[in-house]
């Protein structure tokens, strides 16, 4: 039977230590007697009011302190009393692993793992790897000595009991005679300093319990059990006893705060008490006045820093983490974090899948997971601390991520994290048929003149490149070296221009003074979107309003330091991500440009304005020109959805003459040019060529036994082209490949395209906060379009300018390009470049 005078005198007490201690002003004694009431209530049987708006948070009883009602109701009334809402009390029956599991998730990861990060790893070495630490142990300290307990009860044949027999001596002091006997003589004087015994429980010592980080405790100890009697730092060996606090009982309440009540360190300080030392708390918590003797208790037993009462949550997000984790039944029930989230952006497979499962965050810093950096704070800078880490990618605030699901992006990169091949995720899709080689007609070129002056003729340009290898890989991307399209490195018609400038020049002519006749899309990256942006405010009309900026968006990228020692392949704790803890996100590839077009409602503008064929070209580029013959040839063969223009196999090489070291390009065509844009007439040896990096063309034969085409990986296969990544495209095609996926909704479509390709690994150098560090990213290649159609064809350009070039191939891929890109655009202005400058 509960005494409600007796509740009613412990809350009230607790109550003016709160006003002391300025954690709240003093509830009246109608609000005292109410939280009395409500507390009862509950322990009666009856439900707790509905209130939704309130984030959740439980406290969970330890040991038999607080196993009676009596002792309860005082718990829950002082809660109440506070302002904390308890929406639930449940009574969990068993060995209590499964609320050590739930509770305390990082002590169990390294109970069975070793440190992960090199910040822990540099914790370690700051506490051991010391003078004191050799004399002690009569060597230095190695990493190699560092062992979670979980693989010393295996390799030293130990039961958990054993193991938990050995670590509890920690606790207590450690006396003369077993220092002599595990340490030798000479130690124990050292060690002891006139004493006859030392306090080894986080001592200043480097022997014994010491703290490490959160969740991570190390004992330093030789024990004729463990290894022989040899030196070993056991980690987390106090794991195997917590389930014993919960056993055969604990009550767990489910608890809810409002934005502007009582917040979640007031909680933890006032009622459960701070520290896990109950001496150290304030009066008026529950662990502070159980060994003061003001709060009645259900056992006599010692209340101690390991039999401290009660957990609490220490923040919010992993006070989320822990209730789902032992209530999962309301796990779908309102929770005003998880609200919070939603409408932020974040989708419900973002906030279950990475804040939920509380990611690593801050790799270099010791207390480094999300729940660490949101310890304590309330609710808006908890929110604000988890969008900084896990910024919405998936939803519509990020685009969608390009019609990129969650699920297809988890695969492909858990994949990905230590994977040694370089393709993951989705089966190759059956290439489209093909027709190798064509060529067109001097019909063709009279069909695209019209087709353009008709105005069914639309340019893509994508522009979303990083250009590590232009600008170097040890500059930050969104830096204006590696901004390659724009960089105004060439002399064309008397002026500086970019790749972008010649691009525009090039529609201008075949615009032939007509406003906007032909409409321009130039797709942006989030590390480009600025500068273009910009470029574009400095064009002429019409388009400087006319032309299209629209933005492929990044996803996730891993730091490969961190990928080898993930745990259970948790990519999202090997996340790359600044000091700050902001994730360096990376566009998911080349196919963007076409999942972007048409989440970006250009396929449905472009449509209505009455266009049928696209000619796509990266910006970068400088030597293409729009080939009319292209675009008449998809006239002409209406079967034909795809043009795609290959060129021989070009290569960079050096060679001597007149005694010094002369650069030259050529291809397999036979074609080559000097630094002086003339012939070479020497043998270049095959040893000596570089070749370019990119996509064979390759011709195959499909499942079907038609001949297929297929965008391979270096090296250059013989009787292969190097892909241009130079399109012409039916715009009815894209439609139609959208329409066979059997959803008219067109995120869902593209969603289903993007899940049907596979997913390259690349490995990149980056910049983060000035440093470069390795990553590993996913993309999806240009290519996989190809698979969309039902036929592409593909047509040769050249390196060989004459009277009738429409145009070449010259990438800005390394700063060395710059020079003979330059020779090429004056040889096609030599022959008339099609190309109208604005005044």
């Amino acid at each position: 039977m509960i005494d409600r005078g007796l509740v009613i005198g412990d809350v009230r007490q607790a109550a003016r230590w709160w006003a002391a201690n300025g954690s709240c002003a003093m509830p009246d004694r109608d609000a005292l007697e109410a939280a009395v009431d409500a507390s009862l209530s509950m322990l009666e049987g009856e439900a707790a009011p509905a209130d939704e708006q309130r984030a959740r948070f439980c406290v969970v009883t330890k040991g038999p302190h607080l196993r009676n009602e009596q002792a309860l109701a005082c718990l829950m009334a002082r809660l109440t009393a506070f302002g904390v809402h308890v929406r639930l009390l449940r009574r969990i029956v068993g060995t209590g692993d499964a609320i050590v599991q739930a509770l305390y998730p990082l002590a169990v990861r390294y109970f069975d793992h070793r440190p992960t990060t090199p910040a822990q790893w540099d914790l370690l070495a700051h506490r051991f790897d010391t003078a004191e630490f050799k004399k002690i142990f009569g060597r230095r300290y190695d990493p190699d000595l560092v062992i979670p307990a979980s693989t010393a009860i295996r390799e030293n044949r130990l039961t958990a009991g054993d193991l938990t027999a050995i670590w509890e001596t920690g606790r207590d002091p450690i006396h003369r005679a077993t220092l002599v006997a595990r340490y030798g003589a000479t130690v124990a004087p050292f060690v002891l300093q006139g004493a006859d015994s030392y306090g080894w429980f986080r001592g200043p010592l480097p022997l014994g319990i010491s703290r490490i980080a959160s969740s991570m405790t190390a004992f330093a100890l030789r024990h004729e059990r463990l290894y022989g009697g040899e030196p070993v730092i056991l980690m987390n060996g106090h794991v195997p006893a917590l389930a014993h606090l919960f056993a055969p009982a604990a009550w767990v309440l489910d608890l809810g705060i409002a934005r502007h009540g009582a917040q979640i360190d007031a909680v933890r300080s006032a009622i459960a008490g701070a520290d896990g030392r109950p001496e150290r708390c304030l009066a008026g918590s529950i662990r502070r006045d159980a060994i003061d003797g003001r709060l009645p208790l259900a056992s006599p037993d010692p209340v101690t820093s390991r039999n401290n009462l009660l957990h609490c949550s220490d923040g919010l997000l992993i006070g989320a983490i822990e209730t789902r984790a032992l209530v999962p039944e309301q796990a779908d029930r309102g929770d005003l974090l998880t609200e919070e989230l939603d409408r932020a952006g974040l989708t419900r497979a973002e906030i279950e899948r990475i804040v939920l499962q509380d990611p690593r965050v801050r790799p270099r810093h010791p207390d480094g997971h999300l729940s660490d950096v949101t310890r304590g704070v309330d609710l808006d800078r908890c929110v604000a601390e988890i969008l900084t880490a896990v910024p919405p990618i998936f939803g519509v605030e990020n685009g969608y991520a390009d019609g990129l699901e969650f699920d297809v992006f988890d695969r492909a990169i858990s994949a990905a994290l230590t994977a040694t091949t370089t393709v993951v995720g989705a089966a190759r899709p059956e290439p489209a048929p093909v027709t190798v080689p064509v060529r067109h007609t001097g019909r063709d070129a009279e069909l695209g003149r019209r087709a353009i002056a008709d105005g069914t003729v639309a340019a893509l340009v994508p522009a979303g490149g990083t250009g590590g290898r232009f600008g170097g890989y040890g500059v930050p991307e969104a830096d204006p070296a590696r901004q390659k399209a724009l960089r105004r490195a060439f002399l064309v018609s008397e002026r500086q221009c970019s790749s972008l400038d010649i691009r525009l020049a090039n529609l201008r002519y075949w615009a032939d003074g007509e406003r906007d006749r032909l409409p321009v899309a130039v797709m942006a990256s989030p590390t480009s979107e600025t500068a273009l942006r910009q470029w574009r405010d400095r064009l002429d009309e019409p388009f400087r309003k006319s032309l299209r900026i629209f933005t492929q968006h990044g996803v996730y990228r891993i730091d490969r330091s961190l990928a080898a020692d993930v745990p259970r392949r948790r990519w999202v704790d090997a996340v790359l991500r600044d000091s700050a803890g902001r994730p360096c996100l990376k566009p998911g590839g080349t196919l963007n440009l076409w999942s972007c077009f048409i989440l970006a409602g250009l396929l449905d503008a472009w449509e209505q304005r009455g266009i049928d064929f696209l000619a796509s070209a990266n910006g970068d580029d400088a030597a293409y020109r729009l080939n009319p013959a292209a675009i008449g040839y998809l006239a002409r063969h209406p079967g034909v959805d795809c043009v795609l223009v290959g060129i021989p196999w070009g290569y960079t090489a050096t060679i001597r003459r007149r005694g010094r070291e002369l650069p030259i390009r050529g291809d397999l065509s036979g074609w080559t040019m000097d630094e002086a844009g003339l012939p070479v007439d020497e043998p270049v040896p095959d040893a000596a060529r570089r070749f370019d990096a990119g996509g064979a063309i390759c011709h195959e034969i499909g499942h079907s036994g038609e001949p297929c085409l297929r965008i391979g990986q270096p090296p250059h296969p013989p009787q292969t082209l190097f892909n241009t990544s130079q399109l012409y495209v039916r715009l009815s095609a894209v439609r139609r490949a959208i329409e066979r996926t059997g959803t008219t909704d067109p995120l869902g479509a593209v969603r289903r395209l993007v899940a049907g390709q596979s997913f390259a690994i690349e490995n990149k150098t980056v910049v983060v906060d000035g440093e470069t560090v390795d990553a590993r990213q996913i993309h999806q290649p240009l290519h996989g379009i190809l698979s969309w159609f039902d036929r592409c064809d593909v047509l040769t350009t050249t390196r060989r300018i004459g009277p009738t070039s429409w145009g070449s191939y010259a990438p800005l891929k390394e700063p060395t390009d710059q020079h003979f890109v330059q020779l090429l655009l004056n040889q096609l202005q030599a022959h008339g470049d099609s190309l109208v400058f604005a005044d």
